[in-house]
């Protein structure tokens, strides 16, 4: 298994930072290495970074741009380039769970934000939280589209699927506040579409 194109699908577990996990990594050089992981998010759209610690307890820091890949537990991870997360949260590269692969692939990234109903007084401090999105691509294709709001899921994720007119149409028939959370099982419909033609 070398690079995210060759990630095994699975249905992951919702993964948490700052949990010990034992898991691998494959480096730029496409050699396993196995130990155990920490997942560390950094704040302000920084994104995210794992401790690594080593059979020999060597402590390693891996950035998305050190490696080509993580297993951490039941979840696989690829590192996704060049995304918007919403709200002027734009990342170069950053860890993204694997949540399905065909032809089209989709990954939830996580990430940490100042809450919207922090205080804005001298002496308070923010507080922050979690936000979850879908980043999607067509497989083959670098191109990666965060799915952040509804407006996202119309500019990206329909011209994705228009030729299963079928699929189209009982999204067009669905109440539109359900498009978001529906995603992950349109998603898996259309790469059932794609792989039985």
């Amino acid at each position: 298994m070398r690079g995210f194109y060759l990630i095994l699908f699975c249905f992951c577990t919702v993964f948490s930072f700052g949990q010990l996990r034992r898991g691998h990594y494959y480096d730029l050089d496409g050699n396993k290495v196995e130990g155990k992981f920490k997942m560390k998010g950094n704040y302000f759209g920084a994104g995210s970074k794992l401790i690594f610690y080593t059979k020999e307890g060597e402590k390693r820091k891996l950035k998305p741009d050190k490696i080509q890949s993580a297993v951490l537990g039941v979840d696989s991870f690829a590192i996704i380039t060049f995304f918007s997360a919403g709200d002027f949260s734009y990342f170069d590269a950053d860890f993204g769970l694997v949540r399905n692969t065909g032809a089209i692939n989709m990954y939830l990234h996580r990430s940490k934000r100042i809450a919207s109903n922090s205080g804005g007084g001298v002496n308070t401090y923010p507080s922050f939280e979690t936000r979850e999105v879908f980043v999607i691509n067509l497989s083959g294709t670098k191109k990666n589209y965060g799915i952040a709001k509804l407006s996202d899921f119309k500019k990206y994720f329909l011209p994705m699927i228009e030729d299963n007119m079928e699929l189209t149409n009982k999204i067009l028939n669905t109440k539109s506040r359900f498009w978001m959370e529906s995603l992950p099982a349109f998603v898996q419909e259309y790469n059932d579409f794609k792989a039985n033609r």
